[in-house]
């Protein structure tokens, strides 16, 4: 079955056909809903917040319903693209929801009818982050078909999903010059480092923790994790080489992982990971090498996060941001042009 992010307007149609019903995961909005609006935008705020506040689910802008049975009836005129655009829609839903949801997904979907008209799914998780305030100041869930009020225990409820640890890692490199070794190919040892994070009050006794690293760069020192070569990343159709680096974290032998505004070190000793680079971007060329990790404690939903590694004209830098593994699938082939994946 497609995800909501990969629809298209076949699959909108699909609905119409099968008489799908709204449901607590499911809402049908009118593409008017996305009118540049005071009031429209706080609409959106409130859908989108009571979907992340309950157990997620997807909006589709560009869907009539049957106002008696809540069942898709058509698909409406859309939206013109060049007016309510996917930027905007983004902007809309990061600027008055607090606080921001992460892994919401926006699908463009182009309409035949009338051409150059488009509909617009959201997808919206059900956040670890909640509860979310919507631009009115007040907190919404799901209920049947609407968006409600959420009664103050259920907000108190709804906040202790954070008291569950939610951990993430961070890879840390200052822009370093990569030496060339003329006899190996490769770079002289480059160092990355990484550190561990916990965003909840709730500390983790326990973790595993699974780095990957493009399998196109050499490891020299993995440090106190267990190295796995020949592995690949599944990301939908796409795969991915991969070296992984595996470490599972406990008590005694290592501390709670509790919040604080700086990483514990991920290796035993502090030491940074030592890795070597091809000779690939020494001359300009620009060539992004991937960096992941995926990392799960108990009670905590399993996480997965990735960046870039960059060399280009004989430095090496990291990428300024994440993307989830939805985000990544999006961006494959603009990252990695097939031809650079030969390992």
């Amino acid at each position: 079955m497609k995800n909501p992010w990969e629809w298209d307007e076949n699959d909108l149609l699909d609905m119409v056909k099968a008489k799908t019903q709204e449901s607590i995961e499911l809402d049908f909005k009118e593409s008017k809903a996305l009118e540049s609006t005071e009031k429209k935008k706080d609409d959106i705020s409130k859908d989108v917040s009571a979907f992340a506040n309950s157990a997620g689910g997807t909006v589709i802008y560009g869907m009539k319903e049957d106002k008696n049975t809540h069942v898709a009836a058509e698909l409406d005129e859309g939206s013109d693209p060049t007016d309510i655009t996917k930027e905007w829609l983004e902007q809309v839903i990061n600027s008055r929801i607090h606080r921001r949801i992460d892994g919401v997904r926006i699908n463009q979907i182009p309409l035949t009818t009338p051409k150059g008209r488009v509909a617009y799914v959201v997808y919206v998780p059900s956040s670890t982050r909640a509860p979310h305030q919507a631009s009115d100041k007040r907190f919404y869930k799901r209920f049947n078909y609407q968006s409600v009020p959420m009664e103050e225990y259920e907000i108190r409820d709804v906040s202790r999903r954070g008291e569950v640890p939610d951990l993430r890692i961070e890879f840390m490199l200052q822009k370093t010059e990569a030496i060339m070794n003329q006899e190996i190919g490769l770079s002289e040892p480059f160092r990355l480092g990484a550190g561990i994070f916990n965003d909840a009050l709730e500390p983790a006794n326990y973790a595993i923790i699974s780095v990957q690293i493009d399998a196109r760069l050499k490891i020299e020192q993995p440090q106190d994790f267990k190295i796995q070569e020949g592995a690949v990343l599944n990301l939908g159709v796409k795969q991915h080489p991969v070296t992984l680096l595996r470490l599972n974290w406990n008590i005694p032998a290592k501390i709670p992982i509790f919040q604080h505004p700086y990483p514990l070190n991920l290796t035993h000793n502090g030491e940074p990971f030592l890795l070597r680079t091809p000779t690939d971007g020494w001359f300009g060329k620009h060539v992004s090498y991937l960096l992941g990790y995926e990392i799960g404690a108990p009670r905590m939903p399993l996480k997965r996060a990735y960046t870039l590694l960059y060399v280009k004209s004989g430095y090496i830098t990291l990428a300024n941001e994440y993307f989830d593994t939805v985000e990544l699938i999006d961006k494959y082939d603009t990252l990695f042009p097939p031809k650079k994946l030969i390992v």
